[in-house]
């Protein structure tokens, strides 16, 4: 990096980004520029531009006063700039999706955020209109929460429109967790002031339905019967861990043998900035013999395959063919969805069941949360509530 001078600011590395640092009578600015230090060569040219920004304010003041600025004086004058050519919401929106990719996210971890980006896309396409920042406003973010709810066709004229519509409540809530922190970028990055009512706007609740969960007989069943493929017998296996451990498909395919010491898994979530958040779960003689069975490496199918491959088991298994009713809600509204129950089946559901059957079988709740890496007592509750002294002694009790 190039050594600063007393008219230049610094990069630093801050919190795992790359920072433009400016101090002055004890005030620092820490400007994040959403790029790791992995990433400096490739984004080089973007990094300094951003420097040259911060460095043409230092010294244009300089020039006028015969001394530095202050930290508050940038940030008016960062705010003043508005690093804005273009008046458009979704150009905004590439950059803030490229802000994003910067931070090396997983690419099921962008899904949201491209989601968002197709939902916008198709609001303009079905609305017949050119988003912009005026538009941001209350009145079309309750145009915008109603858009997804409704139903669309997935074409318009010439124009394919990605989003479907008819999105539940849980799905139109990630779409504005989304929004909420583009707008954050907005403000922060690029110093364009939006309301407060924008900012932090109102959008419907999550709700909780009921987890589809696997009893210890249906474990059972599952551990004994042939798959017609290999592939769906190295689904079967990858499940019945997940069963046997609670971890989440991103722990099990990234599981090495490093992460195990005297037959516990000791691991950070994937999904965790946190070193202190670890699962610490004791591999009963089950897990034992799949982990051997393919060498320590479950990194076999990406989700979405896996997703898929899942449902086509249990159909096959004829086991869960029966009809169950779930409760689905859209805005204000209740509906009522049926379907057999395999098609509800997914990746996650290993979890719950980890979770449902060590409830069932008298698993304290802070050993429980040890296990599964939770740290919060009220995400468990639900199943606590339904449901309703050493680790291995419980984990063995699901051995099939």
């Amino acid at each position: 990096m190039k050594k600063s001078t007393k008219l230049e600011c610094k990069i630093i590395v801050f919190r795992k980004v790359l920072h433009i640092y400016y101090s002055y009578q004890g005030d620092k600015l820490r400007y994040s520029t959403g790029i790791t230090p992995k990433d400096e060569k490739k984004h080089q040219r973007e990094l300094l531009v951003q420097k040259g920004r911060i460095d043409s304010i230092i010294q244009d003041y300089f020039i006028k006063n015969n001394r530095k600025p202050t930290v508050q004086y940038i940030k008016d004058e960062l705010k003043k700039e508005v690093r804005v050519d273009t008046n458009l919401l979704l150009d905004h929106f590439d950059d803030y999706y490229t802000f994003i990719q910067n931070k090396r996210m997983k690419k099921s971890s962008l899904k949201d955020y491209k989601s968002c980006q197709n939902s916008l896309i198709s609001y303009q396409i079905i609305k017949k209109v050119v988003l912009t920042l005026e538009d941001l406003t209350p009145d079309f973010l309750r145009d915008y929460e109603i858009f997804l709810a409704e139903k669309h066709s997935t074409s318009a004229g010439e124009e394919k429109v990605k989003t479907k519509g008819e999105l539940n409540n849980n799905t139109i809530r990630k779409r504005f967790d989304v929004l909420r922190s583009f707008f954050r970028y907005l403000v922060n990055q690029k110093g364009i002031r939006i309301e407060k009512e924008v900012l932090k706007p109102n959008t419907v609740s999550r709700y909780d339905n009921d987890p589809e969960v696997l009893t210890r007989e249906e474990l059972e069943y599952l551990y004994t019967f042939t798959p017609s493929t290999d592939n769906l017998g190295k689904v079967r296996d990858i499940f019945l861990f997940g069963c046997m451990t609670s971890l989440r498909y991103s722990d099990i395919v990234s599981l090495t043998k490093d992460n195990i010491r005297n037959n516990i898994i000791e691991k950070v979530p994937q999904k965790s900035k946190k070193q202190q958040e670890k699962y610490l779960v004791p591999l009963n003689d089950t897990a034992l013999t799949i982990l051997e069975k393919y060498n320590y490496n479950l990194n076999i199918f990406s989700n979405q395959v896996f997703n898929r491959l899942l449902k086509d088991l249990m159909k096959e298994t004829g086991k869960f063919d029966n009809i169950v009713t779930k409760s689905v809600y859209q805005l204000e509204f209740e509906k009522k969805v049926s379907c057999p129950r395999w098609k509800l089946i997914s990746s996650h559901t290993s979890r719950r069941t980890f979770i449902t059957n060590c409830i069932i079988n008298g698993v304290p709740i802070g050993s429980l949360m040890g296990m599964t890496s939770h740290k919060k007592v009220d995400t468990l509750m639900k199943y606590v509530n339904k449901y309703g002294n050493d680790n291995l002694k419980f984990v063995n009790k699901l051995q099939l």
